[in-house]
C-alpha cells in the first residue's frame, strides 16, 4: 500500500481537464459501485477494456473490499479529507480509480447486424451518460457520436452511466460518412428523429438499423436528417397544449422501448 503523495494528488486533479485525459489516455471513476464493477470487469475479462491503473481509497474502503488487493495495480491509501480534496464530485466517495482509456474497434459488420444509436452534437454530459445507460438496458452495444459531442470520459458522463460504459461501445466518428457507409447495405435502416416525422407508434420498425438523435436545442442537422430512411416522431397527447420538446435522453428511452417491442403480434 502506497501513501498518497502530493505529486500523485496533483496528477489526479489534472485529469479533471480534457486535454490531460487525452494526453495521458486516462480518466477517473469515482464511488464504490463504479470501482467494484471495474474490478470485476478486470478480473473476469482480462482487462481487455478499461483496465485499472490505480486505486486511491480510505482504510475503510480497503477493509470492506479485501479482494481488491489481489489485482496487480497500484494502491494508494488516503484519508477522507485528502480524498475530498482530489475528488471531482460534489459529494466525494471513499474510492477513486484511475482507468486506462481503451481504443474500441468499430466493427461495421457487427454494427449492421443489430440496432445502434447515433448522436449528433450532444453537449450535456448527463444526457450522454443517461443515453449510454439506456442503451445498456435495451441491449444496444454501439453508439456512434459525432466528433463534436461531449467527451465520454468527462467525469459527469462516467458518473451518470452508473457503470454502463463498461458494456456499451462509444465511438467518435465522422457521423455523416459512417451513416453513408452503413446505408450501402439496402437492408440497413437509418431512422432520424424530429417533430415532423411519422408517428413512432404507427410505423413498422426493423430490428437492424441506427436511431439518430440530435443536439438538445436544435435536433439533427439537415445534412444528417437527409440521410434518414424514415423520420420518427413521438406524438404528444394534447394538440392544444404541450411542451416544446422532450429531453433527448427521454426520447431515446421511448424509442428504444418501442424498437424492443415484438411488432409481429
Amino acid at each position: 500500500m502506497i501513501p498518497l503523495s502530493k505529486r500523485k494528488k496533483k496528477f489526479i486533479r489534472s485529469l479533471a481537464r480534457k486535454k490531460n485525459r487525452q494526453a495521458e489516455r486516462l480518466f477517473l471513476a469515482e464511488g464504490d459501485k463504479l470501482v467494484r464493477e471495474l474490478i470485476v470487469h478486470q478480473r473476469y475479462k482480462s482487462g481487455n477494456r478499461f483496465s485499472l491503473g490505480s486505486i486511491i481509497a480510505t482504510d475503510e474502503w480497503f477493509e470492506a473490499n479485501p479482494d481488491s488487493g489481489k489485482l496487480d495495480i497500484e494502491f494508494h491509501q488516503t484519508t477522507q479529507p485528502e480524498l475530498d480534496q482530489i475528488s471531482l464530485q460534489q459529494t466525494p466517495n471513499q474510492v477513486i480509480a484511475v482507468v486506462h482509456q481503451p481504443d474500441p474497434d468499430l466493427d461495421i459488420a457487427e454494427l449492421k447486424s443489430g440496432l445502434s444509436m447515433g448522436l449528433e452534437y450532444l453537449q450535456d454530459p448527463g444526457n450522454l451518460g443517461t443515453i449510454i445507460r439506456i442503451a445498456d438496458w435495451f441491449g444496444i452495444r454501439h453508439i456512434l457520436c459525432s466528433e463534436d459531442c461531449v467527451e465520454l470520459y468527462n467525469p459527469k458522463v462516467i458518473q451518470s452511466t452508473m457503470g454502463s460504459f463498461l458494456r456499451v461501445n462509444v465511438h467518435y466518428v465522422d457521423l455523416k460518412a459512417q451513416i453513408k457507409n452503413l446505408k450501402e447495405d439496402e437492408k440497413f435502416m437509418v431512422y432520424g428523429t424530429g417533430r415532423n416525422g411519422s408517428n413512432l407508434f404507427h410505423t413498422s420498425l426493423r430490428e437492424k438499423g441506427i436511431i439518430l438523435f440530435g443536439n438538445e436545442a436544435n435536433g439533427l442537422s439537415p445534412a444528417i436528417m437527409d440521410l434518414a430512411d424514415h423520420i420518427l416522431t413521438i406524438p404528444y397527447h394534447d394538440h392544444t397544449s404541450h411542451p416544446e420538446s422532450l429531453n433527448v435522453a427521454t426520447a431515446a428511452a421511448i424509442l428504444c422501448a418501442e424498437f424492443s417491442r415484438d411488432h409481429s403480434k
